[in-house]
C-alpha cells in the first residue's frame, strides 16, 4: 500500500496512510511530525524519492530510558542504514539512493 502510493507519487494517500493512527503521529522528517503532505508539497521535496526510499530494508529503532531500560519511543527508519547499527548489506542496499 505505501509502496504503491509511492511508486506513483501519490502524496494525498501517503498522508492519508501516515495519519491513520493520531496516537502514533507520522515523523517524515525528523524531529518534524505533523502534516507530511504540507512538507512534501511545501517545499524542495522530490516525491519521486519516495519510492526508492520506501523500497530500501527498514530499521526498528527503538529508544530506551538510560535510568530504568523502559521503551519511550519505536520507530521505522528508511533506509536501515540510518539506523543505530547499520550492517554491511544496509550500506550496500542504501547505495541506490
Amino acid at each position: 500500500m505505501i509502496l504503491e502510493a509511492a511508486r506513483v507519487c501519490d502524496l494525498a494517500e501517503l498522508a492519508r496512510i501516515a495519519n491513520e493512527d493520531p496516537d502514533n503521529p507520522f515523523r517524515y522528517s525528523m524531529p518534524d511530525r505533523g502534516d507530511p503532505l504540507q512538507y512534501w508539497t511545501g517545499s524542495k521535496f522530490d516525491p519521486t524519492i519516495l519510492s526508492v526510499l520506501f523500497s530500501l530494508p527498514a530499521t526498528l529503532h527503538t529508544f530506551k530510558d538510560t535510568q530504568n531500560g523502559q521503551v519511550i519511543e519505536e520507530f521505522y527508519v528508511w533506509p536501515s542504514a540510518a539506523g543505530p547499527s547499520p550492517s554491511d548489506a544496509d550500506w550496500t542496499a542504501a547505495e541506490a539512493l
